[in-house]
């Protein structure tokens, strides 16, 4: 606890509520909770003054709600304060747990849960990015905008995520650092709302949700059309809400469709599209668009948030591998059968950082990206665990690959086990020669390109931006360079360029794609000005905002000669952008055809595979073996 802290024995008696917490259930875990709250009604009563909580700052920006008051609205309640920057998958964990209390709770006006977003990295800072986050996330409580972390100061906070519960008094009364504290703040607050019951004001917060504000501002776009630019026009049309990664599918044998693909990740939506390159037509849509791990058709499966996606061509038959984030699996699409499955994951969030137990058992921890190595073997960035696993098509087992799930920046010569990674959430496959062969790594946290050698199978290494110190995850910025003297900030995905040798780099949080040589690991900016925006152009006047994947494909141009294509999910900007690799200028995909979200899809693909239902609801299938 640093000098001169003001709320050190506040902190000090949270944690040893926690240890408690951990050890006891039932009656003996409410009386640690009173005994708790008795010893900090006492120390309140005699430095109350002292220890009341400052109130949020002014002129600052509020989502969801009006701005609030701990003096005025929040006055006489149990508030339930989130610290958490919208970077950090940790922080994105603790989001779930907070939808499940406030749902618990939805019956106890006195009990109010208030996000406080305290951003890691300078493009988070702006509050129309927050206001994307709290869209792009689900969030339903009020966010606060503490871009100059004034209120994170003020409460003595150093990590996220961060919760700090106050009293009706307005006096903090427990803290709590990191995720998987669902079980104890619902304990915390059953106890506090009994303890507290005469003192607390039931007086409901209005909310005014960012969501309801999306939804009108769409409508409004759509009455006129006259009135926005061509590429408002195309991203309006395109249906596509926050996508995050593509790929592209060349034609080729057994593949059910006679052309060129882009496969999207459409992550808002909850699904994931299908769509001719040449013409920009949706030939499928994978998912009904609810949340949910459902497997079956297409019409009827399921997903939460889909991420990375990888293609693999097997025995005859075309199969896509989906990170369906949010759901923490793994789910398998049959082209050629249009039917999905689970392979691994059991729609629970794991802390394991081993994994190779039974396909029905293994949980895993927000997979963010997928590349193939082979037709029975796939690489996963394992976001939520700092990890990179591996997964056995032949077996489904899936296991640890890279990483002791520490977060850092940290490259091993000998030992791939022994590397640490800070959130890898892109990956890409480079065949840069017999002897050059690497997976590339988007380390977001640590702002990072790095690879890993799967030759030798034993080593890693930094390829661009991060730091030398490689527990130093603040190393970021916008620089064009070599090595860790270039910066990026926050990169979310990675594409080696075949038969070019290039490896691109979405630098998300710049609203930029870079290229890097990895022969001398320069990088530098290709295309965007650094400003986030909407406006396609050449390479330098051209705008992104927050770009997360990318993908190529070689094919014909007006007078049939070979043209490579470089195709970028531009994310809070909700469409696809595509770029002449060789002239460098961008256009906005005129996507055709695609339905709104949970709208059924009647495009020139039909299904005639039958789904097994019971009492309305399909019955997933549980992928075990081939």
């Amino acid at each position: 606890m640093r000098h001169g802290s003001i709320y050190s024995k506040i902190q000090s008696e949270s944690q040893n509520l926690t240890s408690l917490l951990r050890t006891f259930s039932g009656r003996r875990a409410v009386d640690c909770i009173y005994d708790h709250l008795n010893t900090m009604e006492k120390y309140i009563s005699k430095n109350k003054k002292k220890l009341l909580a400052k109130d949020f700052p002014s002129n600052h920006q509020w989502f969801n709600s009006k701005p609030l008051s701990l003096r005025k609205e929040l006055r006489n309640k149990l508030v339930v304060i989130d610290f958490w920057t919208y970077c950090c998958i940790n922080c994105l964990h603790v989001l779930p747990e907070l939808e499940w209390l406030e749902t618990k709770y939805s019956d106890e006006p006195g009990i109010t849960f208030i996000g406080c977003h305290s951003a890691k990295f300078t493009n988070e800072r702006e509050s129309d990015k927050v206001q994307e986050a709290v869209l792009k996330y689900d969030v339903k409580h009020p966010v606060f905008n503490d871009e100059e972390m004034i209120f994170w100061d003020q409460l003595e906070r150093r990590s996220w995520p961060s919760i700090a519960i106050i009293s009706p008094d307005g006096v903090p009364i427990l803290f709590l650092s990191g995720e998987g504290h669902k079980n104890r703040i619902d304990m915390f607050l059953e106890a506090s709302a009994e303890f507290y019951n005469d003192r607390l004001d039931r007086t409901p917060i209005d909310l005014y949700l960012e969501e309801e504000k999306e939804i009108q501002e769409k409508e409004s776009k759509a009455t006129r059309v006259d009135s926005l630019t061509s590429e408002e026009h195309a991203a309006l049309n395109s249906n596509l809400r926050f996508p995050s990664k593509i790929i592209s599918i060349a034609t080729q044998p057994c593949l059910p469709y006679d052309c060129n693909l882009m496969v999207i990740s459409d992550t808002g939506n909850n699904r994931v599209i299908i769509v001719d390159i040449e013409t920009n037509e949706c030939l499928d849509v994978i998912g009904s668009g609810n949340i949910g791990l459902v497997d079956g058709e297409y019409g009827d499966c399921a997903f939460h948030h889909p991420q990375g996606i990888c293609h693999v061509y097997r025995e005859n038959e075309h199969f896509l591998y989906v990170c369906d984030s949010n759901n923490h699996a793994i789910r398998e699409i049959n082209l050629n059968k249009k039917e999905v499955l689970t392979v691994i994951g059991t729609g629970e969030q794991g802390r394991d950082r081993e994994g190779n137990k039974k396909p029905e058992f293994q949980k895993l921890s927000s997979p963010w990206d997928i590349v193939a190595i082979n037709r029975d073997t796939l690489i996963i960035a394992m976001a939520g665990v700092h990890q990179i696993w591996a997964l056995n098509l032949k077996n489904n087992r899936c296991f640890n690959f890279s990483g002791t799930g520490s977060e850092a920046n940290l490259d091993s010569s000998v030992n791939l086990k022994k590397c640490e990674w800070a959130q890898p959430s892109g990956l890409s496959l480079g065949v840069i020669s017999k002897e050059k062969m690497e997976i590339y790594v988007a380390d977001s946290e640590s702002s990072a390109i790095r690879a890993i050698d799967m030759k030798t199978l034993n080593s890693s290494r930094n390829v661009a931006g991060g730091d030398s110190d490689p527990y130093n995850l603040h190393a970021y910025g916008d620089k064009d360079d070599v090595g860790n003297k270039a910066k990026l900030q926050h990169p979310l995905g990675v594409h080696f360029v075949k038969n070019k040798n290039v490896v691109l780099v979405t630098d998300t949080y710049n609203h930029k794609i870079k290229v890097i040589d990895p022969f001398t690991d320069e990088i530098f900016s290709w295309l965007g000005n650094g400003e986030g925006g909407l406006k396609d152009g050449n390479s330098t006047s051209s705008q992104f905002s927050e770009p997360s994947g990318c993908c190529s494909i070689w094919n014909k141009d007006s007078s049939d000669n070979d043209k490579l294509t470089v195709l970028i999910a531009d994310t809070n900007n909700h469409c696809i952008r595509m770029v002449d690799y060789d002239e460098g200028d961008v256009s906005t995909v005129r996507l055709k055809n695609i339905p709104p979200a949970r709208t059924p899809f009647t495009g020139p693909v039909k299904t005639e595979m039958e789904v097994k239902c019971e009492d309305g609801f399909c019955v997933p299938k549980f992928k075990n073996k081939r």
